[in-house]
Formats: C-alpha cells, structure tokens, sequence
C-alpha cells in the first residue's frame, strides 16, 4: 500500500511540475524533473503490483501492475508534463475499479458473504 500510495502521490504532482517550479515550490517531482518522476512513479507501482502479487492474488497483481504500469509507460513515452493531466483522468477510473475488486475479494476470501 506504502508503494502504491508513493507512485499515485508522485503521479499527481506530474502535471503540476511547471506550477509549482514557477512558485518555487520543490516537490519531488519538479527536484528530479518530469522523466526521473516518471519512471520513480514506474517503479512504486511496479513495487506495488509485484507485492500484491506475492502476499495477496497474483492475478489481480498482475492486473494492477499492467493498469498502472502501462499508463507511466505512456505517460513516460508520449505525454510531456502540460498534457499529464489528460491522462491522469482516467486514473479515478482504474482505481475505482482495482478498490472495487479488491473490496470485494477480501469481502469473499473472509467468507463474509
């Protein structure tokens, strides 16, 4: 949670970079610049997605890992900080679906039903 927690803090202060280096304000984003960030926030989440693969489901993981994962790859390959925020749109999406799952598999594997 810590790891993923880290990545999604991270990703969000992407689109800000511009904003907050014209306010002087160094956040860790704007201290390493927008593709180091990129590629940290890469590594929380691929952090992330290999422990709940380990401790929780594999699949759902790996899922979770290819979701977030593939949306830093696109941002680190096709986006520029200006244009983040259209991507990180989605990010509410995905993870209203990834907090529905995992709601609903511990609810199950606790035999709460």
């Amino acid at each position: 949670a810590s790891c993923w927690a880290m990545g999604m803090h991270l990703f969000s202060a992407l689109p800000d970079i511009m904003a907050d280096a014209k306010a002087k304000v160094i956040t860790t984003a704007v201290y390493v610049g927008f593709k180091a960030a990129t590629i940290l926030t890469g590594i929380y989440f691929l952090l992330a997605g290999m422990l709940a693969s380990l401790y929780w489901n594999m699949y759902l993981g790996l899922i979770a890992t290819i979701l977030y994962v593939g949306i830093v790859i696109y941002t680190y390959v096709f986006a520029q900080s200006q244009s983040v925020f259209r991507v990180y749109k989605i990010f509410p999406l995905i993870n209203t679906t990834m907090g529905f799952v995992l709601f609903w598999t511990v609810f199950y594997l606790q035999s709460w039903l």
